[in-house]
């Protein structure tokens, strides 16, 4: 058999093209496992974002706000839920520090501020206050907050906060109907039970005297 050569061409020499051969091929597998890890986290991220967009609207449903604070770059977040709870958006806690400090109720500042001192030391605590809104309305909220690190390293606050206005509303109706008089709205037997019971048990602290007056209006 008489094979033809072409003038001007040659053939490879295979042993010497095979390890060039080899890199392009393992070069060409490594962009292709590449593309499928970046496709796989895309795909992760999509589910994990569209998870979180539906618990933050399960969350904003129910008057609950997810908060976070980073005391070293002084940054806060806050889930959108705050404009229901509170009056202000996400964009007014980002944009003025201190915001939320003015709107816990003045009768209120001085657990909020121990609050935050036993947040520093690590401790997670739960614990209600009440905010006083630029309208003047009165809301109750029950903190849920952490300190969150690594290495035995706090290096963010964050927390969830849930309005429990209409819960306490319901107990101060409870408290009114059990106190006093449905007819009149006068105090009744059982809350001066009640308080001279209270009397009687910080006088055993505070000496201080007492006397029983009994009027009889018929």
């Amino acid at each position: 058999m008489q094979v033809n050569y072409v003038p001007g061409f040659s053939f490879p020499d295979l042993p010497l093209a095979m390890p060039a051969i080899i890199i392009i091929i393992t070069a060409g597998i490594i962009f292709v496992l590449l593309g499928c890890l970046l496709i796989k986290n895309k795909k992760r991220q999509i589910i994990y974002h569209g998870e979180q967009s539906s618990l933050n609207r399960v969350l904003d449903d129910m008057n609950m706000v997810t908060w976070s604070y980073d005391p070293v770059s002084k940054r806060v977040f806050v889930s959108r839920g705050i404009q229901r709870v509170a009056g202000c958006g996400p964009y007014d806690f980002q944009t003025r520090p201190g915001l939320w400090q003015r709107l816990v109720h003045p009768y209120d500042n001085l657990r909020m501020r121990e609050a935050w001192r036993e947040l520093a030391q690590g401790k997670r605590l739960v614990f209600e206050h009440r905010l006083l809104l630029p309208d003047g309305t009165v809301k109750w909220v029950r903190h849920y907050a952490m300190a969150v690190g690594e290495n035995n390293k706090k290096f963010r606050f964050e927390g969830l906060i849930i309005d429990i206005s209409e819960q306490k509303e319901q107990q101060e109706r409870m408290q009114q109907m059990a106190f006093h008089d449905s007819l009149t709205g006068l105090a009744n037997r059982n809350l001066f039970e009640n308080y001279f019971k209270h009397c009687l048990a910080s006088s055993q602290y505070f000496p201080q005297r007492m006397a029983i007056m009994f009027i009889d209006l018929d």
